[in-house]
């Protein structure tokens, strides 16, 4: 696709391109302002003409191309159920409602704790300390705060959380869905060994977490326009 930038710069050497063209031809060059030279002003006319129009097509093609690639992300947070004996917790998904695809500059979250802004990129390692500091760090119960250790120390060993990183210069496509965080308990057995309301309990410390965080997304169309998502992930 041509740039805008491009799209300006071939232009105006199409201008003076032309007006070489113009200042070498044999009518130019003899300076004599007769008939025969008044005799090509209607075709130098009719030839700048064209190129403003030619300008403004392209002008215009530019701006609806750029319209028709716009992408729009937004970050959805899924419940699967509030049973309280399901071993879900929440989903982090992002999903690309534009009509264009969206190139990743760089993707964070900001979590407060003590009235501290704490920043952690969205690649593994540091979505992996965002679980630790907003999940198993600030826990009012014991019992959860230690079943949460276990589900840490058994990530490599059990696939209770699905992370996929975002990357800078990583493209989403329009209406692509990714998941970029899926928290839950390791199994069901685990799950049968908490109350009803240890669950409740880690639900509720799991809302809290995800309202203290902030996600930031700046990302790019193809054609170089910035855009920035930024909402908290949980009202």
């Amino acid at each position: 696709m041509i740039s805008r930038r491009n799209a300006i710069l071939l232009t105006l050497f199409g201008i003076f391109l032309g007006g070489i063209l113009v200042y070498l031809s044999p009518t130019f060059k003899n300076l004599t302002l007769n008939i025969e030279f008044s005799s090509h002003t209607p075709s130098i006319v009719i030839a700048v003409c064209a190129l403003v129009v030619t300008v403004w097509q392209l002008n215009n093609s530019i701006k609806h191309n750029k319209l028709n690639m716009l992408p729009r992300l937004q970050v959805l947070i899924h419940s699967p159920t509030q049973d309280p004996k399901n071993n879900e917790l929440f989903e982090i998904r992002i999903i690309n409602n534009g009509l264009g695809p969206a190139e990743i500059d760089k993707a964070y979250f900001e979590y407060t704790k003590e009235n501290k802004i704490i920043p952690f990129n969205l690649d593994v390692a540091g979505m992996d300390r965002y679980i630790q500091s907003a999940f198993m760090e600030n826990t009012d119960s014991e019992d959860v705060g230690e079943l949460l250790k276990a589900v840490h120390t058994n990530y490599i060993r059990r696939p209770y959380r699905i992370i996929e990183s975002l990357a800078k210069e990583q493209l989403i496509s329009a209406n692509e869905k990714i998941c970029i965080m899926k928290l839950s308990i390791p199994s069901p057995e685990l799950v049968e060994n908490l109350s009803d309301e240890d669950m409740r309990t880690m639900r509720n410390q799991a809302k809290a977490a995800l309202k203290a965080t902030r996600i930031i997304i700046k990302y790019n169309s193809l054609y170089g326009d910035s855009f920035t998502f930024e909402d908290f992930l949980q009202h």
